[in-house]
């Protein structure tokens, strides 16, 4: 949580104090001094172990749609592509 001061409102009659605002911050390590931040590498995974003890679902060897496989073989696009991209995972029959 991130908590965002208000400036005061200028009304008809008078300042007026506004209360602090409380805000969910989902920008994660990105607004840690401290944090090494590479781009290429991505954030650590920290859910693998979790979805694997889970074993509700199966790794497939790369992407299931025609979309996906074709950019993936696409060397214009090779340059975009980011290091710490694992396969992608889908439900076992029966699973969620």
């Amino acid at each position: 949580m991130r908590k965002i001061k208000l400036a005061d409102t200028t009304t008809s009659n008078g300042i007026e104090k506004n209360p602090d605002v409380y805000v969910y911050d989902c920008s994660g390590v990105y607004t840690d001094p401290t944090a090494s931040i590479n781009l290429r590498k991505g954030l650590p995974d920290v859910r693998s172990a979790w979805i694997d003890d889970r074993n509700d679902t199966e790794l497939l060897t790369g992407p299931s749609s025609k979309f996906g496989q074709l950019r993936q073989s696409d060397p214009d696009l090779a340059n975009l592509r980011f290091e710490h991209i694992h396969s992608p995972r889908r439900a076992k029959s029966g699973a969620n």
